[in-house]
């Protein structure tokens, strides 16, 4: 018998979650009909979450996709994951919806009123099948509400008994394996699995990238914001970084995200090393351009981080105490992590309660330049 497991953060949030399900149980309103991939038509997966998400859920797109070419999927995220995957040749159709409840500022009360149209849009569709693969109530009860014939997913948030086939939580196993599970209810098996981004850029943004084709090599990236204050280096740690930076590296060094405070005066001047300051002036396209011809990355854990993985470029990791690496770490040969463990590390905060912000400011300016040139040293001298 399936054991439920609840990720929600509070007790009472936990409690009502297990009543609600237990009361779902007893009404046996799902059933858990066997099926094969092969039998499958139309197969819709969410991924409704954040760009590293949607990144780390392109195996499992393949992988369908191998044990039946004939199925026509459709990928239900929103419209940064839509750009991400727009090139992916596995997936057949690509709807956006902008859920209220991933986002990261304030948004207008929209949201909610395109969930029900979502709902009728999804049961005109007749999907044989759909996935969930965050495991949120909200998408349980979606495609539940869209009737769905098979809905297969995680009950972590509640709703597992809305679920014909509510799948078992392992929280340590790695995130790509996690989705990858999903092939085994369908009767496969798969012990390979392809993470590489396919982007194909266009003209528009091979024009805009050309301006910068003078730039001096090696191309160096770094991103020091993220999407939670949590994972964020110290804005006085990169500065402290890019003035050691300029006489103990070459080329250019490339500040991509959002935009942020200003640079320490003289930070970016001098020696052998240009700075080229792009925060907040890309859009997801752009950076995407800067990031296949990037030499090398250094990012927080955030979602520049897993583009900058799967599309092949070395990358350095200042990897925070949020969230455990084992779990959500790019998993790629060429990416390696820093890290500064700490008492309350994997806290999963998204803002730091201590004062110092001792995992993301235990990550020296002078530990990640040395990193930085061991990193630039070693696959120069691979790629010649």
């Amino acid at each position: 018998m399936l054991k439920r497991v609840y990720v929600l953060k509070r007790p009472w949030q936990r409690a009502i979650a297990r009543a609600a399900d237990g009361l779902l149980d007893g009404l046996a309103i799902a059933r858990s009909p066997s099926f094969t991939w092969t039998s499958i038509q139309k197969l819709l997966i969410l991924r409704l979450d954040h760009i590293g998400d949607v990144v780390l859920s392109l195996p499992v797109y393949r992988a369908v996709k191998r044990e039946n070419p004939g199925l026509h999927l459709t990928v239900l995220v929103s419209s940064d994951g839509a750009a991400v995957l727009r090139d992916e040749p596995s997936i057949n159709e690509i709807w956006t919806y902008e859920a209220p409840w991933f986002a990261r500022h304030l948004v207008s009360g929209k949201g909610y009123p395109e969930f029900l149209r979502l709902v009728a849009k999804i049961r005109c569709a007749r999907f044989d099948a759909a996935i969930d693969l965050r495991g949120d109530l909200r998408h349980i009860l979606l495609l539940w509400l869209a009737g769905i014939p098979l809905r297969l997913g995680y009950g972590i948030t509640g709703g597992g008994p809305l679920l014909t086939h509510e799948l078992s939580y392992d929280g340590e196993q790695h995130v790509l394996q996690r989705n990858l599970v999903f092939l085994n209810i369908g009767g496969s098996k798969t012990d390979t699995w392809d993470g590489r981004l396919i982007l194909n850029e266009s003209p528009a943004e091979r024009t805009w990238i050309h301006q910068f084709e003078s730039l001096p090599r090696p191309w160096i990236l770094l991103h020091s914001g993220a999407g939670t204050a949590s994972k964020q280096w110290p804005q006085e740690h990169l500065d402290t970084f890019l003035a050691m930076a300029q006489n103990a590296l070459r080329g250019t060094l490339i500040l991509i995200g959002l935009e942020s405070t200003l640079l320490s005066s003289g930070s970016a001047e001098g020696g052998a090393l240009r700075t080229l300051d792009l925060r907040g002036k890309t859009s997801l396209q752009q950076l995407l351009s800067l990031l296949m011809r990037g030499d090398s990355l250094i990012s927080t854990d955030s979602g520049p981080l897993h583009l900058g993985a799967a599309l092949g470029i070395p990358c350095l990791s200042l990897w925070s105490g949020v969230n455990n690496p084992t779990v959500w770490a790019p998993v790629f040969p060429y990416c390696y992590r820093l890290q500064h463990e700490v008492p309350c590390q994997y806290c999963e905060r998204r803002v730091c309660p201590i004062a110092g912000h001792p995992c993301m400011s235990g990550l020296r300016p002078e530990d990640v330049l040395r990193k930085t040139q061991e990193l630039l040293e070693y696959h120069t001298e691979h790629r010649n």
